[in-house]
């Protein structure tokens, strides 16, 4: 990181957020939290397209924006690992769940109104990188209808006992893979909003969803598999 170029060009930057608010925030600070962000992103490889975006007008607003909602963390996990297509999978995420203007999209806002933590949604989508956008939009639809209702995979889900702490223990770091991992694990415990025979027998062994969930803890994209074993 060259430190004194970027403060240079944070502080020559005027029509940026943070540089109007650089008064009440030192300026080492931000530059840390936006390095941290791009080695999270980028992963071992060269950062130079995500750091120069990121220090133009346009991209220093992006990167205010998600600082000031407090979403960089959950951010930089789903586009963990990204490598040369950083950029783009940033710009890609960033205008999912923000518009132009910074405002949060539906996305964002459907989250929060069902009382959602988006850590858990990073969680499940940690390591997306590049399909960090698809995957998540994806993720997403399976959960809510285009109103911001839940759909029967969530109304099932909780009908049963099994919230969405749950469910992200069990996905944890499913990632690009999320979408299909999430399907996969519901289609082998329901049909219809019906238990299947394997939830029938395990629980005829005294085995409830809540033990079940508390097994696959962490299995990720494998969670499918796993419990077939």
């Amino acid at each position: 990181m060259n430190s004194n170029k970027d403060v240079e060009t944070l502080m020559g930057n005027k029509n940026s957020k943070l540089s109007k608010g650089l008064h009440s925030r030192s300026v080492t600070s931000l530059l840390n939290e936006k390095d941290k962000f791009i080695q999270a992103v980028v992963g071992t490889v060269k950062a130079d397209a995500l750091r120069e975006f990121l220090n133009t007008d346009k991209g220093q607003n992006m990167f205010d924006v998600i600082y000031e909602n407090k979403v960089r963390r959950n951010m930089s996990s789903i586009l963990c690992g990204t490598g040369a297509k950083a950029k783009d999978a940033f710009q890609g995420l960033y205008d999912l769940l923000f518009d132009d203007k910074g405002n949060k999209t539906k996305y964002l806002k459907t989250l929060e109104e069902k009382s959602i933590d988006l850590a858990r949604i990073s969680s499940i989508l940690n390591g997306a990188g590049a399909k960090a956008k698809d995957t998540f939009q994806g993720l997403y639809d399976l959960w809510f209808d285009d109103k911001g209702n839940k759909t029967k995979y969530l109304r099932t889900l909780e009908k049963e006992g099994i919230d969405l702490a749950s469910i992200s223990s069990i996905l944890n770091g499913a990632g690009a893979k999320a979408k299909d991992a999430f399907q996969g694990l519901y289609d082998l415990w329901f049909d219809n909003g019906n238990k299947t025979k394997y939830l029938r027998t395990l629980e005829k062994e005294g085995i409830d969803l809540a033990s079940i969930s508390s097994i696959l803890n962490g299995a990720g994209a494998k969670a499918n598999t796993n419990l077939h074993k």
